[in-house]
């Protein structure tokens, strides 16, 4: 809606919006346009524009205010202005923004609202019968992981309470059902353990079901066999069944961010000595003049629509494997910005510029450890959700190895697992394996304490993938169902 006065000429009779989007080339191209409105200086425009949405695309936008005669057809007479829009930025404001038409008095109120799917989640709830373990000594203390597996990754929709019983009767809980729709092609899995204090817990079976069949809801066809690992059927008695099936209405993501939240960004950098001397041309740190290295031109690709859905104009910016001060003291959490030692920078300039300089400054070194880096978000996160501000954080680990030991790295996930945070670290180097980094996706995650993943904070994706992953795509449902744990009447 334009809310300022706007006059139009004599030969005028009516206004229109046409949108364009900016492709691959950064060229804008028209995709839309709206219904014309007539005689009103002040018009509602009630067409809707169908976005496509994903959280790692910069949606960028250029709307053209443009003169109607109606005499004539409904031909353009001419322009009378023209806004721009990022789709991440108008998230990070409500989901609302007013917009400075140039060369007029005029502004252009511009409001975002999601399909109906978005605000809808499936109510689940099974029991199962008869379970037992291996070791007769053994207490049962049974728990369920409810998995969703599509091509290249699991992931972890549900985990249950642990009940002391051969026959639990598992808490209802629910899962946004624009998921369920999204990947209706993919396995849903859920899998019974059995809880050990003090190692791995065993499996005691699992099966496989699909979107379509749990839309059937209670009854044979949702009662299932538990299988072991080899796929062959424990014991005929062994068995898990739905109990209850509703769909109803839930605060999605969309409702959460038009709420107040706001993504928190962070960036980690490998500073290991695997990636050879900055002032070397092989080195991945190397910059040279006339094109950006790897960490540059991930920085530069993935961060700014990331960037666009905060609030704040800082980044926290960090590195990991290097001698760092006067005494050259190993740090795996050290700020890029060793001048003045603030984990913060401001803005891309800002992360840029203490990039560069902190390349030069550190001592390359190792190992691969990104433990602390975990730990350093997760302690901000935690108190941000105690004071209840509104902070979702989004730490973003660029690496060009796999890690040495997990262990430290697993046990920071499990700890962050109940903080509104994510972490997605991102493979730099071509022809590295990364299997280390990818167990560390497991839905079943335990520390070395004994303490359970409460849910997934960490995906894993090569730089060469992002096109095709949906590593960062799945930080909304991360959102909405950290929201849905852990804050009341969601």
């Amino acid at each position: 809606m334009i809310f300022s006065d706007i006059f139009l000429r004599e030969d005028a009779t009516g206004m229109r919006l046409i949108i364009y989007k900016q492709d691959e080339n950064q060229q804008f191209v028209e995709f839309s346009q709206t219904e014309t409105q007539f005689f009103n200086a002040n018009p509602n425009f009630f067409r809707h524009i169908a976005l496509e949405y994903k959280f790692d695309a910069l949606v960028r936008l250029k709307i053209d205010v443009v003169a109607i005669n109606d005499a004539i057809q409904e031909q353009i007479v001419y322009k009378i202005g023209e806004a721009h829009l990022d789709l991440p930025v108008l998230l990070a404001n409500r989901g609302e923004l007013s917009l400075p038409l140039n060369n007029t008095r005029g502004r252009l109120e511009v409001s975002l609202d999601a399909p109906d799917i978005y605000r809808q989640a499936v109510k689940l709830r099974f029991t199962a019968s008869h379970l037992h373990v291996t070791a007769n000594t053994i207490a049962v203390k049974p728990y369920f992981v409810f998995l969703l597996n599509i091509s290249n990754r699991t992931i972890l929709l549900h985990r249950s309470e642990m009940l002391s019983t051969k026959d639990p009767e598992w808490a209802a809980f629910s899962v946004p059902l624009f998921l369920l729709q999204f990947y209706q092609q993919g396995v849903l899995q859920l899998s019974v353990y059995n809880h050990y204090p003090n190692h791995q817990d065993e499996l005691i079976g699992s099966c496989c079901t699909n979107w379509t069949k749990l839309q059937r809801g209670p009854g044979a066809l949702n009662s299932y066999m538990l299988m072991n690992e080899e796929g062959k059927k424990k014991e005929e008695k062994i068995s898990t069944d739905l109990v209850e099936f509703e769909i109803h209405e839930t605060a999605g993501f969309f409702e959460i961010v038009k709420a107040g939240l706001s993504v928190d960004l962070g960036v980690s950098i490998d500073f290991t000595a695997s990636n050879g001397d900055p002032t070397q041309p092989t080195s991945l740190h190397f910059i040279h003049p006339h094109k950006p290295n790897p960490y540059t031109n991930a920085i530069l690709k993935i961060l700014p629509p990331l960037f666009g859905h905060s609030k704040e104009t800082r980044i926290s910016a960090m590195g990991f494997g290097a001698r760092v001060g006067r005494d050259h003291q190993m740090s795996n959490c050290f700020p890029l910005e060793q001048t003045s030692q603030q984990f913060y920078v401001q803005g891309f300039n800002g992360l840029l510029n203490a990039y560069s300089s902190a390349r030069l400054e550190v001592m390359f070194f190792g190992p691969t450890e990104f433990a602390d880096s975990i730990y350093h978000v997760s302690k901000f996160a935690k108190a941000s959700a105690r004071l209840k501000l509104g902070l979702y954080y989004v730490l973003v680990i660029l690496t060009d190895g796999d890690l040495e030991n997990t262990k430290g790295t697993r046990d920071a996930l499990v700890d962050a697992s109940e903080a509104p945070m994510s972490v997605v670290v991102v493979g730099l180097r071509d022809g590295q394996k990364f299997d280390k980094v990818v167990a560390l996706e497991s839905p079943i995650l335990k520390h070395s304490d004994g303490r359970t993943m409460r849910r997934q904070v960490l995906s894993f994706t090569k730089f060469n993938d992002l096109a095709t992953d949906d590593a960062f795509a799945l930080i909304p449902f991360r959102i909405q169902q950290w929201n849905m744990l852990y804050t009341k009447n969601s």
